[in-house]
């Protein structure tokens, strides 16, 4: 029988911002499941425990995500962008540090405008009909 020795996938652990990522990479490429997730993270540390690492990077991760994800998708008969292009694109996007700083702005904008929405709105209102005049 085999001994498991250092590098073997069982004691590598992906650090929970890269989890994180993936999932949110799967969620935004609306992969069915959880099945996407799992194959991507199994397939990351195995490539690390290949290389004789243990420490997994988000390097790593775009080296093996397109080969899990781009078959994973609903294909568009009318979509010019392949699937593998399209995931690596995203993985790109996601991994840029001035994308994320505009994303988290653009998320942050959107929760102001919903806080002053709810304030102009007088309490007890349900803002349905409008008044007859």
């Amino acid at each position: 029988m085999i001994r498991c020795n250092y590098c073997c996938p069982c004691r590598i652990k992906v650090p929970k911002n890269l989890q994180l990522l993936i999932s949110d990479m799967c969620s935004r490429l609306n992969v069915d499941g959880l099945r996407g997730d799992l194959v991507v993270n199994r397939a990351v540390k195995a490539l690390v425990a290949l290389e004789g690492r243990d420490q997994v990077t988000a390097a790593d991760v775009g080296r093996v995500i397109s080969g899990c994800l781009n078959h994973r998708l609903r294909k568009d008969p009318l979509d010019p962008i392949d699937s593998g292009t399209k995931v690596q694109l995203l993985f790109k996007r996601l991994t840029d540090p001035e994308f994320v700083k505009r994303e988290e702005m653009k998320r942050k904008q959107e929760e102001a405008a919903k806080e002053a929405a709810k304030k102009n709105k007088k309490s007890g209102s349900w803002g349905g009909l409008p008044s007859r005049r």
